[in-house]
């Protein structure tokens, strides 16, 4: 359709990550992700892409304690940033208007990639064991700039529950 790339878009990624044990039954974890995206400047749609080369990034820092309360228990605090486009453009071409005389005139919109902030999210989380198989998970978690733009926040609790088999 006319929200498409002609000849497609490409995504590549590397996460490079590490999980250190500290004495105490504490370990500490870190990720960082950046992906690169490419996709043809020429259209024929109504979208065109203004750079052929879009630059993504993440990451994803946690503190965790285990035996907390009891022996298998587990006690996480995460500090995250979802995947998210540093800067790039693109443009919207549409029909806007028929004038007096019959002709229609088109219009041309920029589009931002940037976003006006960055999302940061905060989590902790209590985790314990059901069953062999089962664990059940508590958490809480606050988003600040949630979707990435600024002054815009979310929060909530919530339960998980893991079966493996």
């Amino acid at each position: 359709g006319g929200l498409q790339f002609t000849d497609g878009f490409d995504s590549n990624a590397i996460t490079v990550g590490t999980q250190y044990r500290i004495p105490g039954d504490y370990s500490v974890s870190a990720s960082y992700t950046t992906a690169f995206s490419r996709g043809d400047t020429v259209s024929d749609g109504l979208l065109s892409l203004e750079s052929n080369r879009l630059t993504s990034t993440a990451f994803a820092l946690g503190l965790e304690k285990q035996r907390w309360i009891t022996d298998t228990d587990h006690l996480k605090f995460s500090i995250s940033q979802p995947l998210r486009v540093n800067s790039g453009s693109m443009t919207l071409t549409h029909d806007d208007y028929y004038d007096e005389d019959g002709v229609l005139h088109s219009r041309t919109v920029g589009i931002d990639l940037g976003s006006s902030g960055r999302q940061i999210d905060y989590q902790l989380q209590y985790t314990r064991p059901l069953t062999k198989n089962r664990d059940l998970g508590l958490f809480a978690y606050y988003a600040q700039d949630y979707l990435h733009r600024n002054n815009h926040h979310d929060y909530g609790i919530g339960v998980r529950l893991k079966g493996t088999y």
